[in-house]
């Protein structure tokens, strides 16, 4: 098969429910059938990939290469659905289409971050501004004393004042 017109469909009907397996159950008896599992991304090629989980592995053989499949990286948890089949007495699964690939999010840092509703606006707390400002303030006034500059300013508006009170 070399294209997805080389297919021709006899008949439509509803594909078969696949029966749903820990990576560590599959064996030769499943040759032939749909499966549905899950697993670890461990190593992968241009069409093919590795999954393992509880010290199982599974090859993946993905055939079709004019579909577009998943980007997938080592350490990737997916669910994948496909066939069974026995290659030089090695077990493979072979996904149908690109759906049958499940990316599952993972739960680190990254993907909670991505959950949180930046949208939602929470009540600022003006206290804690103000007492910065405040602290700020007082460091500024305490440096301009230092340098006796403030201490000009409040003489020369101490003068200012009395000459205005004066006249």
């Amino acid at each position: 098969m070399r294209s997805p017109d080389d297919i021709n469909v006899l008949k439509n009907e509803t594909p078969p429910e696949p029966l749903v397996l820990n990576l560590a159950d599959i064996d030769e008896l499943y040759e032939g059938r749909l499966i549905k599992t899950s697993g670890l991304v461990a190593n992968k090629g241009s069409n093919w990939f590795t999954i393992e989980s509880d010290d199982k592995t599974l090859h993946v053989t993905l055939k079709n290469r004019e579909l577009s499949w998943p980007k997938l990286s080592a350490d990737n948890h997916i669910e994948i659905t496909g066939l069974i089949t026995l290659s030089d007495g090695e077990l493979r699964l072979w996904p149908r289409v690109p759906q049958d690939i499940i990316l599952n999010q993972p739960t680190s840092v990254e993907a909670v971050a991505e959950t949180i509703d930046l949208s939602k606006k929470e009540p600022t707390d003006w206290r804690g501004y103000i007492v910065l400002i405040f602290l700020g303030l007082i460091l500024l006034i305490g440096w301009l004393w230092e340098k006796g500059k403030l201490a000009k300013f409040y003489q020369k508006a101490i003068e200012f004042l009395r000459q205005k009170i004066k006249h």
